[in-house]
């Protein structure tokens, strides 16, 4: 349910934290210490590591996905069927910010899960 996807997010981005933080700097560190040279040597090793960075963004973007239609059904839907809603209820202010949010962040076409998909397709 909505708690799974909500804990599974989580995961998936203290793996896109450790990733990036992590494992890409030290990517970086060989590129300043050894240049062209260490980068060409580690392309293979960058590459795999692109693929598996590129697989916990799509993990990402659908278990917010999956979040989002779950709080959809559980307080949108429910509200317009006039369905008891949890409390507290969101206003509608928080409601329309909470939409902005998602879209830019994930389901818009300019998205930034979209836009950093996009980046590691080209790299």
């Amino acid at each position: 349910g909505a708690r799974q996807n909500y804990l599974d997010a989580a995961l998936c981005i203290a793996d896109l934290t450790y990733l990036l933080g992590g494992v890409f700097m030290q990517f970086h560190r060989i590129g300043d210490g050894l240049g062209d040279y260490g980068m060409i040597r580690m392309a293979n090793c960058l590459h795999l590591f692109l693929k598996v960075l590129e697989t916990k963004v799509q993990q990402l973007r659908a278990n917010l996905e999956q979040l989002s239609a779950a709080v959809d059904e559980a307080l949108v839907l429910a509200r317009a069927r006039r369905a008891r809603v949890p409390k507290p209820e969101p206003t509608e202010r928080m409601r329309q910010r909470a939409h902005e949010a998602f879209e830019r962040a994930v389901s818009s076409r300019e998205s930034h899960s979209h836009m950093l998909l996009q980046t590691l397709e080209q790299l």
